[in-house]
């Protein structure tokens, strides 16, 4: 018994020992596997932050420079670049912004990164929207836009030349138009569901901006629209309105072309170029007149550009608390249509407010790099960011 008993607990020893020593194997890879880790890990995150580093500067310096060729585009881009004569070029800035919003794989293939990047500019207080719904230049998960909401409506008259680029812009639009025999074109552009000017009248203030082109509108219209734009409504005016209104006079002298723009705007509303000209078909004007219904309440009346014969073919000015812009044509005949209409559409665009907010905290990320830069952005100076990670 005694033996018997003897072999049976050598066997249990042996077996518990095996485990033991089989437990303690396990345990110390698992040590030399941890430790190893442990040692390797601050080496492989400094390598990657180096590289990150490294790729960071390269886009950087390559994003601040004039690019390749001087003037690139789309098609010929050799080197990304936003500068000229050491200032943002805006062109180039909106170029790189589309290049990278069209193809952003393409711009880490020219900036030679497998990281992704994101470069911004700010001022004292916010990140700049440089241009309708663009807060920067790269992978967009990293930045919030937050855009106003700003409803316009466009009433077609005679014409309804601005109409395909108000469709599918950043703001809320509604389409008015009458279908009436006297609107030539008018009528082709009305469909029986489209609403006319009773419902636009009973609708005004519902609207932060209305675009009236080449209507002829009745005094008991303008009775409606002078209120309107009193309590600080906006409108964008364009040929034929037939009647004093918004406290100015209007005339149809057929006034000599071209219309020429003599005065930045000082509002920043609109961004011609001094100098440049506009053949107006018919020569509508307006006149800051004191015998006008309502001349009292108008303030701060610039003429933008003028006709040959000096009468304003493009003006500003404000009524009580709102303000008009009155245009000769939306559609004149001496140059590229979208190149005027877009101006025009980019100038009631940046009537919104937008609202850039870097959210680089909610991207998936490993590794970060923050590099930053002093630039000069529309003769203001800024801070450029660019973020890399992997």
């Amino acid at each position: 018994m005694n033996k018997m008993g003897r072999k049976k607990l050598n066997k249990k020893a042996q077996a518990w020992g095996f485990d033991l020593m089989v437990a303690v194997a396990i345990f110390s890879i698992g040590i030399t596997v941890f430790f190893i880790y442990s040692l390797n890990q601050p080496a492989q995150a400094k390598e990657i932050l180096e590289k990150l580093s490294y790729d960071g500067k390269i886009i950087t310096n390559s994003i601040l420079s004039n690019g390749y060729p001087e003037n690139w585009d789309s098609g010929n881009v050799v080197k990304i670049g936003i500068l000229s004569d050491n200032k943002i070029n805006e062109t180039k800035l909106n170029r790189a912004y589309d290049l990278a919003k069209d193809n952003y794989e393409e711009t880490k293939n020219l900036f030679n990164t497998n990281y992704d990047y994101f470069f911004f500019l700010k001022d004292e207080s916010e990140v700049i929207s440089f241009n309708p719904g663009a807060c920067g230049i790269g992978n967009e998960e990293a930045i919030e836009v937050d855009i106003s909401e700003f409803d316009v409506a466009y009433y077609i008259g005679k014409e309804k030349e601005m109409l395909d680029l108000t469709i599918g812009a950043l703001f809320n639009l509604e389409i008015y138009c009458e279908d009436h025999e006297y609107y030539d074109d008018g009528t082709q552009a009305c469909d029986k569901d489209v609403n006319g000017k009773t419902q636009l009248l009973a609708n005004v203030d519902d609207y932060d901006l209305i675009i009236l082109e080449d209507v002829h509108f009745k005094e008991v219209d303008f009775a409606i629209l002078n209120p309107y734009v009193f309590d600080g409504g906006k409108v964008f005016i364009s040929e034929h309105f037939d009647r004093d209104g918004f406290g100015i006079e209007y005339t149809n002298p057929n006034a000599g072309n071209p219309v020429t723009i003599v005065a930045p705007d000082p509002y920043g509303v609109l961004d011609l170029t001094l100098g440049g000209t506009y053949n107006i078909q018919d020569g509508p004007t307006v006149e800051n007149n004191a015998g006008a219904l309502g001349s009292e309440y108008v303030t701060n009346y610039v003429e933008i550009g003028t006709y040959a014969s000096g009468e304003g073919g493009m003006v500003r000015w404000n009524y009580g608390s709102g303000y008009v812009y009155f245009f000769g044509d939306f559609d004149p005949t001496n140059i590229e249509d979208i190149i005027w209409k877009q101006d025009v559409i980019n100038s009631i665009t940046s009537l919104l407010t937008i609202d850039c907010d870097v959210e680089i905290a909610e991207v998936d990320t490993e590794n970060l790099v923050k590099i930053t830069r002093f630039v000069v952005y529309q003769d203001k100076p800024m801070t450029a960011y660019l973020y890399i990670w992997n």
